[in-house]
Formats: structure tokens, sequence, C-alpha cells
């Protein structure tokens, strides 16, 4: 018995004449355009997860009395996580921004500023919602919560499920 294995390119191929290969190439500049607007709406996702997080992380820390005082916002680290959230949310929310305005959706080429601001956008979204889980406490983990339904759907937004550019090969 015999195997033999032949590996023909395109551009070798008698079946695939020049019209086929235009139609090829078209297809695999518009999947290419196609994924660098996915990394930007979950990159859009993410700020939007960070900033309902950051929402509800002030909103708790203004009714929740602590220690006899009137609000959690007293406390340094509680002050800590609020700013750090609040300032990687605008620099998210900034760089965001600044790509979509200046991307064009008829054309492609735009991937490297696709992958940038999905590769810092979700890692800071995790970080914001994890903050936030931290200043409510044991709350931050109960699913009546809005915070641990926005830590849930990261995880199964942005989290292992969506591959990141850092992981594609």
């Amino acid at each position: 018995m015999e195997v033999r294995l032949s590996f023909v390119t395109a551009k070798d191929s008698p079946l695939i004449n020049e019209s086929h290969k235009t139609n090829i190439i078209l297809a695999t500049l518009c999947m290419m355009r196609n994924l660098e607007i996915e990394r930007v709406a979950l990159a859009a996702m993410a700020v939007g997860i960070a900033r309902r997080s950051l929402d509800e992380m002030i909103a708790y820390g203004s009714d929740r009395p602590a220690f006899g005082k009137p609000n959690l916002f007293s406390f340094g680290q509680i002050q800590k996580h609020i700013a750090d959230s609040y300032a990687e949310y605008m620099a998210g929310k900034c760089y965001l921004y600044g790509i979509t305005n200046g991307l064009d959706l008829s054309t492609y080429g735009n991937g490297l500023d696709a992958d940038g601001v999905k590769l810092y956008c979700a890692p800071m979204a995790k970080k914001v919602a994890d903050r936030a889980m931290q200043v409510m406490g044991g709350y931050g983990y109960v699913g009546e919560y809005n915070v641990e339904r926005l830590w849930v759907s990261f995880d199964c937004l942005l989290g292992s499920i969506v591959p990141t550019p850092s992981r594609s090969s």
C-alpha cells in the first residue's frame, strides 16, 4: 500500500482561474475586516461592563455606612479602587472612541488598532469588575446584585470563550 500527499497551492491549481483567485483574496480581506469590527465591538462591550461596574461600585459605596462613617468613601482602599477603576475606564473609553471615530468600515487594514483596543479593554473591564466586587465585599458575589452578573457576563463574553489577539496564531 502506498500513500502520497500532494500539496497544491492556489496559483498552481488548474481548477482556479484568475477570477477565482480574486474572489478568494476579496473574501479573505472581507473576513479580516469583519474580525477587526468584531474586536472593536468586543472592546465596546468591555467598556460598557466597566462603566456599569464603576456605577455600581460608586452607588454601593455612597449608601453603605461602616465603622461610624456615613459611607465607604472615607476609607483609603475604597478610594483607591474607585480612582484606579475610573482612570482605567476613561483610558479604555478614550482609546475605543478614538479608534471607532477613525475606523472606515468599508476597508481593511485596521488590525493593529482593533487588536490593541480589545487587548487593553478586555482585561481592564475584568479588573474594574473585580474591584467592584471587592468594594461590595460579600455582596459582590451574590447573584441579586448587578456586579456579580457583570462579572459573569464578562467571563462569558470576553473571558476564555473569545480569543484575544495575543492568543491567536
